[in-house]
């Protein structure tokens, strides 16, 4: 059974896609090796756990989203299919919420000076450190106070500790990863209601450049304008970071460079990995 899954696994970072996510690639490998390591795992739990990899592969591959019993009735025909020590282990080596698979109902996390309304009943956020909401409430919000910058940040503890020393004027949110379709449309509505420039800070890695650009892209169906920040050449020559670039990251890297549109800090960086193979997170320096 290993044997057949280290063929899988190799056959499928061989693969050609366009919407790749390399950090899943890592993720399967150190799984199929921590299972490998394992001696004292039955031939049937073994079985589940490789089948369980090969569901996580087909739900990203598909673009799927939804809560973990959509992700278990995919995976075993049943929403309750998987037991409380299946969901430990998927989430000592998986970021499932980076794969849209969330535990409860979607949430957007937000930080500033903003002020929501539905229908004449306001939130205020500005006594607050940070606040998710629910991405279907944010959706109906019929007003929002317009910041003068947004800021999005991928890293989740990099969001919370610059919400705790936000410039005046400058709304955070945190970018989960390779955003869902309902968080993009869900950003496309606060800029309907906030239109306001943006930041982007993503991990200086291929995936992140690719994110970058992604959520950006949503500013410029706006008509407004984007910038990646604190995710350059710098940062990333300045971290003492050293993570290998693997198959799906080099893929995407040309990708990336045959893009005419990528922004020129993004394509500098792109080429530094490219040349010296390597990759760093933005909880480094952010």
């Amino acid at each position: 059974m290993l044997e057949q899954a280290r063929q899988w696994l190799l056959e499928r970072g061989n693969v050609q896609q366009t919407l790749l996510d390399p950090d899943l690639l890592d993720e399967l490998t150190l799984a199929l090796k921590a299972l490998e390591e394992d001696k004292s795992l039955r031939a049937d739990v073994l079985e589940a756990r490789l089948g369980l990899l090969r569901a996580l592969a087909a739900w990203h591959d598909s673009g799927q989203q939804g809560l973990r019993r959509n992700f278990a009735l995919q995976a075993r025909d049943l929403t309750k299919s998987l037991s409380a020590s299946e969901w430990r282990w998927l989430e000592a080596l998986f970021d499932l919420e980076r794969l849209n698979i969330a535990s409860f109902a979607q949430v957007g996390w937000l930080s500033g000076d903003l002020v929501f309304s539905w229908q004449g009943r306001r939130l205020e956020l500005a006594p607050l450190h940070c606040v998710g909401l629910p991405l279907d409430d944010l959706l109906v919000a019929d007003a929002l106070t317009a910041p003068r910058q947004w800021w999005l940040i991928e890293n989740r503890t990099s969001f919370e500790l610059q919400a705790r020393q936000r410039p005046a004027g400058v709304a955070l949110l945190w970018m989960p990863g390779r955003p869902s379709p309902a968080w993009l449309a869900t950003v496309s509505h606060l800029l309907q209601l906030a239109p306001a420039p943006a930041w982007i800070s993503a991990d200086a890695d291929p995936a992140g450049v690719d994110i970058a650009c992604t959520v950006g892209s949503r500013w410029e169906q706006a008509g407004l304008t984007w910038e990646p920040y604190q995710m350059g050449l710098a940062q990333w020559q300045s971290t003492t970071q050293r993570w290998p670039l693997n198959a799906h990251d080099r893929r995407l890297l040309g990708v990336l460079l045959a893009r005419p549109s990528l922004p020129a800090s993004l394509r500098a960086l792109c080429e530094a990995m490219q040349t010296e193979g390597r990759k760093a997170e933005q909880e480094a320096w952010l």
